[in-house]
Order: structure tokens, then C-alpha cells, then sequence
């Protein structure tokens, strides 16, 4: 179902390692991405459904949807300031990211790289800064 506040794809890659957590590199020399599988909150009526137990109602995707955010006042009234390329909103992900996570946008012009700059998880959603990865 298309959603007009997310109407782009977001899928997160992060590299392969072996048993003693060493990068494993493909035959060109370049490290082997895998796409994270990302833990979502299902929700209903705009609020996250719960288990009985109070645990939440999850599912796993191997992409989210997100919207671009330009307001940074959730970030002014912490005195945190956070510099990134691009803020992305999606729904409530609770899967880690990590910085060394690769980012793969798709919006509605290009497709692009980014690596993780903060992700924030609160009641309605997850916002993730990121910068654009550049030649």
C-alpha cells in the first residue's frame, strides 16, 4: 500500500565476516555486502500493535519505506545537533544499524549510497541521518 509520507525505498547492506570477525572480499578485492534483514513494528491506527505480554508486533523486511525531513526541531530542544546530507523518516525500525552500514536510497530520481550518521527510534517512527557516499 502506497503511503505518502514514505513514498521511497530504503534497504540497508552490511559486510560479511568470517568466524574471527575478519572482512571476507570478493575476488575483486572489494568487501562483500549482505542485505539486513530489518525488524518492523507493525502498526495500526498510527499506534505500534502489542502482544499481550506488551512486547511488540514485529515483522522482518529486507527493505522500509521513508520520506526525506527537513525540520530539525526534535534535535534543537536537545542542544543536539546533528550534521548529515539527508534525514530520513520511515516507520518504527528496531533493527541496529551501524556506521559502517551501507545505505542504498531510492527515491523518486536516482538511486544513491549513504552511511548511517544517528538513527533514533521513538513512538510513531525512526529517523536516520545519513551521508551521501561519494567518488
Amino acid at each position: 500500500m502506497f503511503n505518502p509520507r514514505f513514498p521511497h525505498t530504503l534497504t540497508v547492506l552490511r559486510g560479511r565476516h568470517d568466524a574471527e570477525g575478519n572482512a571476507i572480499f570478493g575476488e575483486d578485492g572489494d568487501p562483500i555486502y549482505e542485505v539486513v534483514p530489518l525488524t518492523m513494528v507493525e502498526m495500526f491506527d498510527e499506534e505500534p500493535l502489542r502482544h499481550p505480554d506488551g512486547s511488540f508486533v514485529t515483522y522482518d523486511a529486507s527493505s522500509i519505506p521513508f520520506g526525506y525531513r527537513t525540520d530539525s526541531r526534535s534535535t534543537a530542544t536537545r542542544i543536539d545537533v546533528v550534521v548529515s546530507d539527508f534525514k530520513l523518516a520511515t516507520p518504527m525500525c528496531l533493527t541496529e544499524l551501524y556506521p559502517t552500514d551501507v545505505l542504498v536510497v531510492k527515491d523518486y530520481e536516482r538511486e544513491y549510497r549513504g552511511r548511517l550518521v544517528k538513527k533514533t527510534t521513538f513512538n510513531l517512527g525512526t529517523n536516520i541521518w545519513m551521508d551521501e557516499i561519494r567518488n
